[in-house]
């Protein structure tokens, strides 16, 4: 037995006229009734912190970005604590100045 009345949700056109149906409708091909209603929009799910970084990370690896392995952020992470010869000369730069603006040095 054919159900009389089947519900399916869909989206209108900008053109007015077609509907695009979000599933394909088990019926016999020939006239149909339709009754349209709008449908409110969703309320976008609401992500704490951890969600978004979770979803973002996703994003960016589905879309070929790459990410430092466990190894690699090790490294670079020693890199940063050893400190820079740039960064050395300059704190001495600084301290030099400092004891040149103090009278008495």
């Amino acid at each position: 037995m054919t159900p009389t009345t089947i519900t399916v949700e869909a989206t209108l056109q900008p053109d007015g006229v077609t509907l695009h149906l979000d599933k394909k409708l088990a019926l016999p091909p020939g006239r149909v009734r339709v009754v349209v209603q709008p449908v409110p929009e969703a309320a976008p799910p609401q992500e704490d912190w951890w969600q978004l970084m979770q979803r973002l990370r996703r994003e960016r690896e589905e879309a070929g970005h790459p990410f430092l392995s466990e190894e690699e952020m090790n490294a670079h992470l020693a890199w940063l604590r050893e400190g820079d010869a740039i960064d050395d000369l300059l704190r001495l730069a600084d301290e030099q100045r400092q004891r040149q603006e103090r009278p008495g040095c």
